[in-house]
């Protein structure tokens, strides 16, 4: 969303793959054992990471987004973003880290924290029905509504009409 396109514009599996690899780079060895996966040295050509300041410029950020005070700023978006974008999960920042990083500060809220956890469970069975793109669609907007029903949308609690408000407004 902030470079308003894919990041990742693969066309099938493979091709996927490659479009991450060529902007992530390719993981090391001990990755692909892990998981059993048989790879030659040649087969695994060195590939380095794109530097995220290429991946995301500055100038994807609006000027009007940027709080240093609130840590919302370029390089700590980025920097958030460059330990999200991790191929191997065992070198991926964890949930709590994530949550814990100086760019969600302003988001964070022990209300938001501290909620009893939930035991219910997915139930994968509506994705195997077969349904046209409209009947999908009205399922989800009716999810949607249920949901902002319940617990209202992020903007309408913190008083904003919408995002850009919420960043410009109401810290």
């Amino acid at each position: 969303m902030i470079i308003r396109r894919v990041l990742f514009p693969g066309e099938n599996s493979l091709d996927q793959w490659r479009q991450i690899l060529s902007i992530l780079g390719a993981p090391k060895k001990e990755f692909f054992d892990r998981y059993g996966i048989q790879i030659s040295e040649n087969q695994l050509e060195e590939r380095t990471a794109v530097p995220f300041e290429e991946v995301i410029p500055d100038c994807a950020f609006a000027i009007e987004t940027q709080m240093p005070q609130h840590h919302l700023t370029a390089d700590l978006a980025r920097d958030l973003l460059k330990k999200m974008l991790v191929i191997d999960p065992e070198h991926r920042i964890t949930v709590d880290n994530a949550l814990n990083h100086p760019f969600v500060s302003l988001w964070k809220t022990e209300e938001d924290m501290n909620v009893p956890i939930n035991n219910y469970q997915y139930d994968d069975a509506i994705e195997l029905e077969d349904r046209t793109t409209a009947e999908w669609k009205d399922i989800d907007t009716a999810q949607r509504k249920r949901k902002a029903d319940r617990f209202g949308s992020e903007t309408s609690r913190l008083g904003c009409r919408d995002a850009g408000d919420a960043l410009r407004e109401c810290v």
